[in-house]
């Protein structure tokens, strides 16, 4: 989870866009309160900052080796 996150950052994202729960099959409310407590933190952190202006990942993200035209 925690390399997860850290892959987020690397990229551009907010680490706490990314929560792992355990709720069991029978524990509806506590899916109940997982999935708000997310949809709060989503509407939080706003918008996702890699899609602002690009259509396509690596519109954002520079694959090309150092030097190397795109």
């Amino acid at each position: 989870m925690e390399y997860a996150q850290y892959l987020l950052e690397e990229v551009g994202l907010e680490p706490e866009r990314l929560e792992m729960y355990e709720i069991g099959a029978s524990d509806a409310p506590k899916w109940v309160a997982a999935v708000q407590e997310m949809t709060e933190r989503a509407q939080a952190l706003g918008p996702n900052p890699l899609k602002q202006g690009a259509s396509h990942p690596a519109d954002v993200l520079d694959f090309n080796q150092p030097g190397e035209e795109k």
